[in-house]
């Protein structure tokens, strides 16, 4: 019937703007290790009209797989310093928990988890990306930092 027919369709529809979203983050996180930060989560939120805490928690672990991925693929390319990620994998995962239970008691302001989300990743998006930039512009010229 013409009602199967669309809801088909919009299943199919969801499924490819999900598949897209999945394929941007995975691409970025593949190249600069920040594709769930900075496509999946404002994806989710803002392009599906998931709630903030929704979002956040979705991400997380999508995440999971597309950085497991990653992760195996640079393992295999020699591209891991395992002195470092046994200094920064604790941290990371303390924080993790300590902000997802903070989102716990903060669920029901959705408009203050946009806030907060928006700025850190407005924060921590511009320092990388102007960090990165800046490096490699002197690189060109032959400064090393």
């Amino acid at each position: 019937t013409a009602v199967q027919k669309a809801w088909v369709g919009e299943q199919y529809h969801e499924f490819a703007n999900f598949f897209l979203v999945g394929i941007a983050a995975g691409v970025v996180g593949g190249l600069l290790g920040i594709g769930g930060c900075c496509v999946m989560m404002p994806a989710i939120r803002f392009g599906f009209d998931f709630p903030p805490t929704l979002a956040v928690g979705t991400t997380l672990v999508a995440v999971i797989f597309t950085a497991a991925s990653g992760a195996i693929q640079h393992w295999r390319l020699a591209n891991v310093d395992w002195k470092s990620v046994k200094r920064i994998a604790p941290a990371g995962v303390a924080g993790v928990l300590a902000s997802s239970a903070l989102f716990y008691y903060i669920r029901e302001y959705g408009a203050v988890i946009d806030l907060i989300v928006g700025l850190a990743l407005k924060a921590i998006l511009g320092f990388a990306f102007l960090y990165v930039s800046l490096k490699y512009i002197l690189l060109y010229f032959g400064i090393h930092i």
